[in-house]
This record gives C-alpha cells, structure tokens and sequence, in this order.
C-alpha cells in the first residue's frame, strides 16, 4: 500500500509546475518565503525574497506588499510605501528586496522524535547510539469554497536531509527515496497533504505525513529542508481531460494484457494471438474508414500509446533479465561447490563413525539404503537372540550375562547409527535438489534472457508499425490507400510479437505488481471518478499567487523554504 501511495505521489510531481498568474505586463514577481523551524516544527522566523523582473526595463515598478522591515538586497534603488502599495525606482534594473511577516505559512510541520522506541526531545538524544525515527506531519491550511465544496489548495511538499554513512545506517523512508554519494545518506520524501480530504480518500492520508528510520552510533540532528509549492498540473495540461476517455481505455487494455502475462508466456501467447487476430479484422475494415476516420485516428493513437508503453516495460525486462542471466553461472558453481562440500562433509563424518564406504551423487541413495537396511536386519537378529537369553532361567542367564550385555550394546549402537543414516540422506537429498532447483531455474532463467531479444525486437517492429499507422490515419482524409499500407505493417508486426511472446515468462509479476497495476488503481478508483474535482484542484493551485501580495495582471510564482538547524552535542 505505501509504495502504491509513492506512485500515486510521483504521478503528481510528475507534472508538476510552478503555479502562474496573468500573461506578462510591465515585470513578473517570483518570491520565496524562508523560514525556519526548531526542533519540533514550530516556526521562528519568516523572511520573504521577492524578485522583481524588469522585463521592459520600466523606470518605476508598482508592486504590492504585506511585508514589514523592506530593503533593498541588491542595490540602492529607492522605494517608497503607502499602505500595501510599493513604489520602486528601479531605472530599468531588476529589484531584490525582502522583509518579514507573521502570517501563518499555508503548510506547516510538526515533528516528533523516538529513540529506541520511545517519545524523546531532541536534546535527550544527542551523542547517543540506538533507532531513531523521525516523524513529520504537513498540515495544509488553505483550504477554499468551491461551489459548497469545501477543498483545500493542492500543495507538493518536498523534504530533504543527509546523515553520514559512517555513523548511520538501515535507513529508510516512507513516500521517499533513500541513495548514498558514499559519504552520507540522501533522504528525499513527498507529500501532498489535503490530497485525501480533496479525493476523499483515506489510502491517501499517508501522503500528508512522512516518517524517516534508522540506526545511529552518534546521533545528530542535521539540517532539514522543506520546500513546498502550490502546484499540480499546469494549464495546458488541461485538455487532457478532453481525451479522459482514452485514457481509462487504454489502462483496461494494458490492464488485461498484462493479467494474461502475470499468468504466464502462454497466456501471453493467447493474449497476443488474440490481438493479432482482432487486428486482421480491423486491417481488413479499413476500406469502410472513409466515413468513420475521427474514430480512427483516435482508435490508433490509443494503440499508438499503449504499444509505446508495452515497448518500454519489455526494454526494462530484458535490462533485468540480463543481469540476472549475468549471475547464472556463478549461481550454479556456488551450488555445485556446496552440494560437494556437504558431500564430502558426509562421507568424513561415516568414516569417523567408522562405516567405510564412499557416497557419491550417484550412489549414496543406494549405499544409504542398504546400511540402514543391513543394520535394522541385524538389530532384528539381535533382539531375537536377546529375547531368547531373557526367556531362560535366572540361573541360566547367568551363564550367558556377558552375551546378553554385548547384544543390548549392539542394538543401542544400531538404535543410534539408523538416524544418522537417515540424517546423511535426508541432507543429501536436500543439498542435490536445491542444486537441481539452482540449474533449472539459471535455465530458465537464461532461455528467457535468450529469448528477450526477440521479443523486444517484434516489440518494436509493432511500435513502429503503429507510428506509421498514426501517420496514415491521420492523413486519412486524403485516402486510405496509405493508411491501409501501414496497417497491413502493424499487423504483420503484431504477429510477429504474439509468435515470441510464448517465451516471456519471467519477471512480468514485478512490473505488474510495481507499476501497472497500481496505475490502474488509481486511474479508476481515484481519477475517473474525480475528474471535475480535479480540474477544480488545478484552478486553486494556478489561482495561489503569492504568500504576501502582488498587482492586478502580474505573472508570479511562489515557493515555501523551511528550514529545521542542525543540532549537535
């Protein structure tokens, strides 16, 4: 669940812009606001960078401002201030000025600290070794009215630290990614809170908090940054939503496509087959298009997509089954080197025990067997003469005392021996058929590296069959004896994939489980059904300006810095 949250969380910051106002006038504003954060997430101190870009080199810029303390960070132009209203004499230049405020941030942090478990300040852990967790949680506090909706302003939030290597390590990070430099570890996570209360959906309340673990030899509080931006899609990102239906089209497609890959190369076969087959039928269809062609430009970019995607999962399998195929032979010699070693192992602890015979892969079964079997004879035989001896009279098994001793001996001597016979078979029993495990699975492992190639190949013979395909239909309005020709391409290039999709057989659960599958998820179960809400949160997050003030027709951008110090014993 947490890593589909992860995808849901990049599917966000995967289009991520910086929100923008009105087209440009006279200069663009782009400010930051700093602040910086104890220990707990509470704020000290908010300073705000504004930048004014004189893009037609005005001799006098107008701005608004909430700010107190002004000046001037870049220059000695001149300013002066009526209420909101700022008056720069900026002579063509651009104007870098900042100042301080107490409004309240529109995203805020609390964090939390426990050493081994345990709620803990800060303070109290410095120089100490043990587990450490370190839990943030973002609160949005713009929230807007739309249309007696309530929603709050999207906002992706970004938070990142270091820790040294030397002295941490088994670091994780959730809605992140943890990756080393060598010298320290780089933590990165996520969020985007208010996202579940928008969606109204509770699988996504773990976006709006992040949670880093780890151990410590030494703990230090390093610094950490968080930079958050009233973002989410970008204007033109907008007409996405007018070919929505496509789009859940094409996840059914893949979606089914793959569940008949996860079940195995011949499902996929099937699967294939059965694409090749539907597509002859659309090849053959093609000369009644002349009527129908805005469906079929939009049938065969759909494939167009689709194919692309498939094209790009089967280059990224090939990538592992490669590296996996890499380590086939050293698997296979480990495996080969123990079975020996626990073989000879074997043989060493019989001879001590005073058995002399020699095991090998081939016969220890046999040699096995037939000791156990000799030694349960004997001990039969033994407790058959024992039990004679015992039926005599007192007096009489007197006489035979030391017989009867030396029997008794005999059978705990066999009682003990048949279990490590036993033993010895039972682990060279185990030890060859983990060695034939390891040879059929470097097989198959090797014959699906084999086979990738041409899987891959036919995948993009069929990908590009399917770009000559868009070409044509697009220039369907001038005939379709061109598209007709690409058609007959893209459906030669589909048989040949469904001829080699019978050896894909390895890895496809990996993909399915990682990525298709999850967007699929969210594409249904969260997108289709939340597509005017959507669009709803786009508009707040382009109508979020600025965190002070800015002029009528102004393009601006904003961004949020807070900053915890670091904090050492």
């Amino acid at each position: 669940m947490k890593k589909l949250k992860l995808l849901v969380s990049s599917l966000v910051v995967g289009t991520i812009t910086i929100a923008s106002c009105a087209p440009v006038f006279a200069y663009t504003k782009e400010e930051t606001v700093y602040t910086k954060l104890n220990p707990d997430g509470e704020e000290t101190v908010t300073i705000v960078s504004e930048h004014l870009k004189n893009d037609d080199n005005e001799k006098t810029l107008k701005d608004l401002t909430t700010l107190s303390h002004i000046m001037n960070m870049n220059g000695d132009e001149k300013f002066t201030q009526d209420g909101k209203k700022i008056n720069w004499e900026s002579q063509g230049n651009d104007i870098y000025y900042q100042g301080k405020t107490e409004k309240q941030l529109p995203i805020t942090m609390k964090i939390t600290y426990k050493f081994n478990g345990k709620t803990t300040k800060v303070e109290d852990m410095l120089g100490k070794k043990g587990k450490v967790e370190i839990h943030i949680q973002y609160t949005n506090h713009e929230k807007r009215n739309v249309n007696g909706e309530s929603l709050y302003v999207p906002f992706v939030v970004t938070t990142g630290t270091t820790l040294p290597t030397d002295t941490n390590r088994k670091v994780e990070v959730t809605n992140g990614k943890v990756s080393s430099n060598g010298s320290n570890h780089i933590i990165i996570a996520l969020a985007t809170p208010g996202l579940s209360h928008n969606f109204n959906n509770k699988e996504l309340e773990d976006l709006s908090e992040t949670t880093i673990k780890y151990e410590t030899t030494n703990f230090e509080l390093n610094s950490i940054m968080t930079v958050a931006t009233p973002s989410l899609l970008s204007e033109s990102d907008m007409e996405v939503f007018d070919n929505m239906d496509k789009g859940y089209s094409l996840v059914d497609q893949l979606s089914s496509s793959y569940a008949k890959i996860k079940s195995g190369g011949k499902d996929l076969s099937q699967s294939m087959n059965k694409f090749s087959s539907k597509y002859t039928q659309f090849d053959k269809g093609v000369s009644t298009l002349d009527s129908k062609s805005k469906l079929l430009v939009n049938g065969a970019s759909k494939i167009d997509n689709g194919l692309e995607q498939l094209d790009t999962g089967l280059t990224e399998l090939n990538k592992g089954l490669k590296q996996l195929s890499e380590n086939s032979a050293q698997l296979r010699s480990g495996a080969s080197q123990l079975s020996s070693q626990i073989l000879a192992t074997v043989n060493k602890q019989l001879k001590e025990s005073g058995l002399d015979i020699v095991l090998t892969k081939e016969n220890y079964t046999q040699k096995l067997e037939g000791q156990i079997n000799g030694l349960e004879q004997q001990k039969e035989q033994y407790q058959t003469q024992l039990n004679q001896l015992n039926a005599l009279p007192d007096e009489q098994k007197q006489v035979y005392a030391q017989q009867i001793q030396q029997l008794k001996i005999g059978i705990a001597t066999i009682d003990a021996a048949i279990p490590q016979l036993n033993g010895a078979k039972t682990t060279l029993d185990n030890i060859f058929s983990f060695e034939k495990g390891i040879q059929d699975y470097t097989g198959g492992v090797d014959q699906a590296a084999n086979s990738m190639p041409k899987i891959t190949e036919g995948s993009s013979q069929l990908l590009t069959g399917s770009n000559e395909l868009v070409v044509g239909v697009n220039a369907l309005l001038q005939g379709t004896k061109q598209l007709s020709s690409n058609s007959k391409l893209l459906n030669s290039a589909a048989k040949q994939l469904s001829q080699g999709a019978q050896k894909l057989s390895n890895g496809i659960n990996e993909f399915d489980e990682k990525g298709l599958s999850k967007i699929n998820h969210f594409v249904k179960n969260d997108l289709k059904k939340n597509v005017n809400k959507t669009k709803k949160m786009i508009e707040l997050a382009n109508d979020y300006k600025t965190f002070t003030d800015v002029a009528d027709g102004t393009e601006c951008s904003t961004k949020f810095i807070m900053i915890v110090n670091s904090k050492k014993k």
